[in-house]
């Protein structure tokens, strides 16, 4: 059943949440021009709506976020968006971007957004991605599949975020096994754990990790390879607790950095040392 602009008012109305974001049309083919424009036509039309049906309920007092597209080719469409919610400014308490993190961030736009009193990305794809909007100090809240992706293709995120060297925890050399030095990860800084090198390798996915398949050293490289290789459900658990709690510990850090560039650096930096795959 496809939900109306009108039931999702209501169902706003009735679970009384503290933020509601308006409805909104994603444009998928950035290169469709008509198609875009009706699509940020809608976005505007739903997002008056609901600020409407919220002015006229005396007992609503939840604020409103505001969906902005970003396209590829959107820059026409952004900047006429972006005068629309400039005459708006108090109609509502935050902005959420939509698309590709960059392809439609105008100069004014960027201006714009560090007036916003709170500004969301709704997706990202990749750990770049990731890194580049938590170091723009831009962007309060980050939405993101990775770690549920990265689990299904059977990843770990290797990337120290904890500090395990500086903390003395010692890298277990393992016979037949890669050291944590030479262990090929991929772009976003993932071990392929279904790699046959990790069957004999006793070592937690990350030492210093306090996730639940690394805490304690609860369970091994090793182990989790088995896992993957029997086909277990567990796998999925584990490889899933551990990416969130990484990409957690790794946005902590960004908060509490006075410069978040220097992590967003380090972190690349981190990467561009490691073999890849």
């Amino acid at each position: 059943q496809r939900l109306t602009p009108e039931q999702y008012a209501q169902a706003s109305a009735g679970l009384k949440p503290s933020f509601t974001l308006s409805l909104y049309d994603m444009v998928e083919e950035p290169e469709n021009a008509k198609r875009a424009e009706k699509a940020n036509s809608r976005n505007k039309i739903w997002f008056q709506d609901i600020w409407q049906r919220r002015r006229d309920d005396t007992e609503a007092d939840d604020g409103i976020w505001a969906p902005f597209l970003l396209e590829n080719d959107g820059r026409k469409y952004t900047d006429s968006l972006l005068e629309s919610y400039r005459k708006d400014k108090n109609e509502f308490v935050g902005v959420a971007l939509v698309g590709k993190w960059g392809s439609g961030l105008s100069p004014a736009l960027e201006n714009w957004l560090y007036d916003v009193p709170h500004v969301s990305m709704l997706t990202t794809s990749s750990l770049k991605e990731l890194l580049e909007i938590a170091s723009s100090g831009m962007v309060d809240v980050v939405g993101t599949a990775l770690p549920t992706l990265w689990a299904g293709k059977c990843l770990a995120f290797g990337i120290d975020v904890f500090g395990a060297a500086s903390q003395g925890v010692k890298r277990q050399k393992v016979e037949g096994a890669a050291t944590t030095d030479n262990v090929s990860m991929d772009g976003n800084g993932c071990m392929d754990l279904s790699d046959k090198i990790f069957c004999r390798d006793t070592r937690p996915i990350v030492p210093g990790c306090s996730c639940l398949a690394c805490g304690d050293n609860k369970f091994s490289r090793a182990y989790i390879h088995h896992l993957i290789c029997s086909k277990e459900l567990l796998v999925d658990v584990l490889l899933f607790g551990h990416n969130l709690h990484c990409l957690l510990q790794l946005i902590r850090q960004f908060n509490s950095a006075e410069d978040p560039k220097v992590v967003a650096d380090s972190i690349a930096q981190e990467l561009g040392s490691a073999k890849t795959i």
